[in-house]
């Protein structure tokens, strides 16, 4: 049977949203299920097949645990995963010290970051000689979490803070985005508010992620979740 030649009852549709697609000849292509799309496939004898979409993001808890011993969290076996997002609460040390991240255990210069901290004093205010701090390091061999030679983690425990991993799997580069709220040395009644963003630029998959800090974590909690 020719194009030409070709009609509805030839092959026949027999059921409610069949299509037809052609080959060598007509052929139906018998409808999907819900929510799935239509989609070019040049394995099908047809050149098309019904598949679910894609694009969407579901996130997984894979870690969790306490950091109450040490100067590193190390986060290992993520190469399954192209989104992380690592929260830490309750983080407190044994000494004031600053936080800062690396991947992959990587200590090049290879982390580009802008970290930007606004300052709340112990009147409640925002202090104007810290409020914007912009920290931008073009050949770090890590990213810091608290702007480095300000304020530093105190043993207050509602320091919090939560980054976010995009691009993890692919062989280009990663970037990352953190935000975070800490009690500072200057006292239990100072905060800074960090937030930054950056990119890893080592064209590789996010195998690990060290948490780190200069003297022993005492306690704290932390949850990873990927996708």
């Amino acid at each position: 049977m020719s194009v030409n030649s070709f009609n509805a009852s030839n092959p026949p549709l027999t059921t409610k949203g069949d299509l037809y697609g052609f080959s060598t000849v007509p052929a139906r292509v018998a409808v999907g299920t819900n929510g799935q799309v239509l989609t070019a496939d040049s394995t099908n004898a047809n050149g098309v097949a019904w598949a679910t979409p894609g694009g969407s993001l579901t996130l997984a808890q894979i870690a969790s645990g306490t950091t109450t011993s040490g100067t590193s969290l190390s986060l290992t076996s993520l190469t399954a995963y192209d989104t992380l997002k690592l929260r830490v609460s309750g983080l407190t040390t044994s000494a004031n010290n600053g936080l800062n991240v690396t991947i992959n255990s990587s200590a090049s210069s290879v982390y580009d970051y802008l970290l930007w901290q606004p300052f709340q004093n112990s009147s409640n205010s925002f202090d104007g000689s810290t409020f914007q701090i912009d920290e931008r390091e073009t050949t770090n061999t890590m990213f810091n979490l608290i702007v480095s030679g300000y304020e530093k983690l105190s043993t207050n425990t509602t320091n919090f803070f939560e980054i976010d991993f995009y691009n993890c799997k692919a062989t280009g580069f990663t970037t990352f985005e953190y935000q975070g709220i800490y009690a500072s040395s200057a006292g239990s009644t100072f905060r800074a508010y960090p937030m930054g963003r950056g990119i890893f630029k080592t064209a590789a998959a996010v195998s690990s992620i060290q948490f780190k800090t200069s003297s022993a974590f005492t306690a704290g909690n932390y949850v990873l979740w990927g996708g």
